[in-house]
C-alpha cells in the first residue's frame, strides 16, 4: 500500500507504534511532511498481526511484565481486547504510545512547495478538508481533502461548489473515492479533482518532488482571456441593459435586469437565480444568452465589473445627476452640457 493510502486510510490521529507498523520505513518521511506529535498518550495500540483487533494499553504493575529497559519497553503492556484474546502482549515504552496525528495545513504546504503555486491556507468550513493554495491571476481555489468525513467526497465536492460557485482544484491523497457523481458536481463548475499519488513522489527526506507544476496541470482550467472592457463600453452594456428592460415591462417572469443584478452583481448560480425569482432555470439561462448578446461577451464575464456597473447606477439615480439621461448610457456617449 502507498503512502497516499495510508494517510487516506488511516485513522486521523493514532500511536506511533500503529504509524510504524502502516508506514514502514516511510514513516520519517512522512512524519516530515504531513504528521505532528502531540503531547497525548494512547490508550489502544493496532495489532501487528493486522487482524483488526486492537491492543488496550496497560501499565505494568505486579510484576506482570519484565522492567522496562532503557527505550522502557517493558513498562506498558499492549493486551488483546477480543473476547477471546488470541494474540501474545505487546511489550511497549513511552514512544510507542505517543499520539502522531495529520497535520491538513502541514501537509498543503508541502503539496504547495511542490506544485510551485501560490499558498493560501484557510478552512471552507468541512472537518478535513482546506484550502492550501491559489492559482492563475484570478486566485483560483486549490483545495486539499484527505479526510472527507460521512458524506464523503460527493459531500465535499457539493459543498465547495455551493460555497465556491465557481472554478476550483480539488486535491486529495488517492482517487478510491472519486465516483461519477462527484465527477459531475465538478464538471458543473468546471472544477477539476487531481489525486497526490499520480502527482507527487516522496523522497526519502521527507521532500514532494511534482511530476507536473501546478503550471501545467491547472492552466487549462483558466478561462480565456477576454479584452479588458472599457468604461464607456460598460456603460452601453448598462444602457441597453435597462433599454432592454423597458422594452420587456410587463413580462412576468425573469425580468432581464432583475436577473442582471442578481447574476451579475450578486454572483449567484442559474439556479439561486430562478428561486429569488419564481421562473424556472430555463427562463434564467434565456436571459443570460439575451445579455451575452447585448454585451458580446458571456454574462459571467460581467461579474468582474460590478464596482463598474454599481456606480453607473449611483450616478443614473443621483438627483445630482439627473442630467444624465439613460439614453445616453445606453450608447456610451457623455450627456451634452446645458449650455450647449
Amino acid at each position: 500500500m502507498s503512502v497516499w493510502s495510508i494517510i487516506e486510510t488511516s485513522p486521523t490521529a493514532a500511536a506511533a507504534l500503529g504509524w510504524h507498523h502502516w508506514l514502514g520505513p516511510n514513516f520519517e518521511a512522512a512524519a516530515a511532511f504531513c504528521l505532528r506529535e502531540t503531547t497525548r498518550q494512547a490508550e489502544r495500540v493496532p495489532c501487528p498481526r493486522a487482524c483488526g483487533c486492537g491492543h488496550r494499553v496497560v501499565p505494568v504493575r505486579n510484576g506482570r511484565a519484565p522492567i522496562g529497559d532503557s527505550q522502557g519497553k517493558g513498562r506498558f503492556i499492549g493486551a488483546c481486547d477480543c473476547e477471546e484474546p488470541d494474540c501474545e502482549d505487546l511489550q511497549l515504552g513511552p514512544a510507542d504510545l505517543v499520539v502522531w496525528e495529520v497535520d491538513l495545513a502541514k501537509l498543503g504546504r508541502a503539496v504547495v512547495k511542490a506544485l510551485e503555486m501560490n499558498g493560501r491556507d484557510a478552512p471552507v468550513g468541512v472537518p478535513g478538508v482546506r484550502q492550501i493554495g491559489a492559482f492563475g491571476p484570478a486566485g483560483m481555489p486549490v483545495v486539499l481533502v484527505v479526510h472527507p468525513g460521512a458524506g464523503g467526497l460527493v459531500g465535499v465536492a457539493a459543498h465547495l461548489v455551493a460555497r465556491l460557485k465557481g472554478r476550483f482544484v480539488l486535491l486529495a491523497p488517492t482517487g478510491r473515492l472519486l465516483d461519477a457523481e462527484c465527477q459531475g458536481l465538478l464538471a458543473s463548475v468546471g472544477a477539476r479533482f487531481f489525486d497526490l499519488e499520480s502527482q507527487l513522489d516522496l523522497m526519502p527526506s521527507g521532500r514532494l518532488a511534482a511530476r507536473k507544476k501546478a503550471a501545467q496541470l491547472f492552466a487549462p482550467l483558466l478561462p480565456e482571456e477576454s479584452q479588458e472592457i472599457s468604461d464607456d463600453e460598460l456603460r452601453k452594456i448598462y444602457g441597453l441593459v435597462l433599454l432592454t428592460a423597458k422594452d420587456q415591462k410587463g413580462s412576468r417572469e425573469g425580468p432581464i435586469k432583475d436577473v442582471f443584478d442578481l447574476y451579475c452583481l450578486k454572483a449567484l448560480s442559474p439556479e439561486e437565480v430562478a428561486v429569488k425569482l419564481g421562473c424556472s432555470k430555463t427562463t434564467v439561462m434565456n436571459r443570460l444568452a439575451n445579455l451575452k448578446k447585448l454585451a458580446g461577451v458571456p454574462a459571467k464575464d460581467l461579474r468582474a465589473y460590478k464596482p463598474s456597473f454599481e456606480q453607473i447606477e449611483k450616478e443614473l439615480t443621483d438627483p445630482r445627476a439627473r442630467r444624465l439621461r439613460r439614453k445616453d448610457a445606453a450608447y456610451g456617449d457623455d450627456p451634452p452640457d446645458a449650455d450647449e
